[in-house]
């Protein structure tokens, strides 16, 4: 089996920004990949709606390029709502895992802690 299949996306986020982690394994640290600002490269507010697509934009992106074989979404419960309701089949059939809670500003170690109950990561 390849690496890929055992590598976890993992998507903090919030309306205010997120994180994008790579999970390898339970005893395996997260690895923090990049920050994405809901502005991009401008100044003007995004709502959380087109900030939820941006993300799911760059997790397709990704996904195609073979980043990973597994997603897992951290957010408070209106943003994790807005993502879940607008992932395509591709990453749905991709999520193991999907926490209601603001973790934005939790050291990756949390983050791992929360998940790795559920999904192994």
């Amino acid at each position: 089996m390849h690496a890929i299949f055992h590598t976890t996306r993992v998507l903090v986020a919030n309306p205010s920004g997120a994180t994008l982690y790579e999970g390898r394994g339970s005893g395996v640290p997260l690895r923090r990949m990049r920050e994405i600002d809901p502005t991009g490269k401008t100044s003007a507010p995004v709502d959380a709606q087109r900030f939820a697509l941006r993300l799911i934009d760059e997790l397709e992106h990704e996904r195609i390029q073979g980043a990973f074989g597994r997603l897992a979404v951290v957010a408070p419960p209106k943003m994790l709502g807005l993502i879940q309701g607008s992932l395509p089949g591709t990453l749905r059939g991709m999520l193991v895992a999907t926490l209601d809670k603001d973790m934005r500003d939790s050291r990756p170690e949390a983050i791992h802690e929360e998940l790795s109950e559920e999904a192994m990561i």
